[in-house]
């Protein structure tokens, strides 16, 4: 390891930014809340996130993938086929960011 990486991963600056990078925004750690519950097909999401738009919520998603937060699923029921969103061992991880920011929420 150089003295580089190893100065990279020892800061904790770098880990927290590293963090909320993975979940900025609006909408990442309230989409990974309901999939820390259960899987979620898009419309669940969409109708518990109500104010989101498809575009964003799309947009979401596939950045959640690319972090391998979520993975997505599609299952084929003849005729139609559904597409469900689950969180991988990554995020499930997360659970204890979440319900901390959910617990101090609740004091502001």
């Amino acid at each position: 390891m150089t003295r580089m990486s190893r100065r990279v991963n020892d800061c904790p600056n770098v880990a927290a930014t590293l963090a909320l990078k993975r979940l900025s925004g609006r909408w990442k750690i309230l989409i990974l809340r309901l999939l820390l519950n259960r899987p979620h097909r898009y419309g669940e999401l969409k109708r518990e996130l109500a104010d989101i738009t498809d575009k964003m919520l799309t947009q979401q998603l596939r950045e959640m993938e690319e972090d391998n937060i979520l993975i997505k699923s599609v299952i084929v029921i003849e005729p139609p086929k559904v597409v469900q969103y689950e969180l991988t061992d990554l995020g499930y991880q997360a659970r204890d960011v979440v319900d901390a920011l959910t617990r101090w929420g609740h004091r502001l």
